[in-house]
């Protein structure tokens, strides 16, 4: 028998603590273990009321929280678990959100955006309002390169369309990749609702700058990829030609050496090797 649990613990909003129980094991203990007071909080375990005498098991979620809002989705009703933190760093830290957006999460974790960082989840780049689902990472980085980000977005695409071509035919998609299932049923978010000014380190001026030159340079790869793909059907096209004008020159020779032949047996040209036919050939029909 397992002498000690693991518990996760922590406030919602706010960030999720592994903590080790031996021996007693009520949400009591693991309050304590936490350092954590619960005074003013409503206390749930799994998502379901509990108390400081509650038991507890092995992966349990032990939450203090002062009002549950459902968000239909979660596998605790209310509760959206996510991990945020800057790349290059240390370990993803888990947060508990009730308000499941990138803004929240970032406030959770006291990230504050630098000029040239940028908000990744599912290695997708995400704005502030896009909201989130369990099990989610939302990774700070140094803005990429346009040809990496635009990368990114074809791969995650791809990633899209294979999941809802498997939803279609009723198979069960890939696992951690639901979530593209679920953003592609979401409606597009229109930049104008969310509010930059009231995030810290955020300059609108300077997200419309960047804005501007990765759709400049997105378009111009673009059209870099366009011609490439009409110069290759170019030479496609050009080699099929060439391929269709060696076939039928093949399909003549062997036609004209099976004519030289039965000339050959007739006695109207004398039997040689190829070259001497050809040019016996010529001078028989003035080629």
């Amino acid at each position: 028998m397992q002498s000690f649990i693991n518990v996760r613990i922590g406030r919602l909003p706010g960030r999720i603590s592994e903590i080790t129980l031996n021996g007693d094991r009520t949400v009591a203990t693991a309050l304590m273990t936490a350092g954590l007071d619960s005074s003013g909080y409503e206390i749930r375990v799994q998502g379901q009321p509990a108390s400081t005498s509650t038991g507890l098991n092995e992966g349990d979620i032990v939450l203090l929280v002062k009002k549950i809002k459902g968000n239909g989705g979660s596998a605790i009703e209310g509760v959206t678990l996510v991990q945020v933190g800057r790349v290059p760093g240390s370990a993803l830290v888990e947060f508990a959100l009730d308000e499941p957006t990138v803004y929240a999460a970032l406030q959770a974790a006291g990230i504050t955006l630098a000029a040239d960082e940028v908000v990744y989840v599912l290695d997708q780049e995400a704005s502030v309002g896009m909201p989130l689902y369990d099990g989610d990472k939302v990774v700070v980085r140094h803005r990429m390169p346009a040809t990496a980000t635009r990368f990114l977005a074809s791969e995650a695409a791809e990633e899209k369309q294979r999941q809802e071509t498997a939803v279609a035919a009723g198979l069960s998609p890939i696992p951690g990749a639901e979530n593209f299932v679920r953003r592609a049923a979401e409606p597009a978010f229109a930049p104008a609702t969310v509010d930059f000014s009231a995030v810290p380190g955020i300059d609108p001026a300077v997200l419309r700058s960047d804005a501007e030159r990765l759709v400049r340079e997105a378009d111009e790869l673009e059209a870099g990829a366009r011609a490439a793909l009409a110069s290759a059907a170019e030479k496609k096209a050009s080699a099929e030609a060439h391929r269709a004008k060696a076939s039928a020159i093949e399909t003549s020779q062997a036609a004209l050496s099976a004519a030289t032949v039965q000339l050959e047996d007739l006695g109207v040209i004398r039997p040689q090797g190829k070259t001497g036919r050809l040019a016996d050939l010529r001078k028989l029909f003035g080629l």
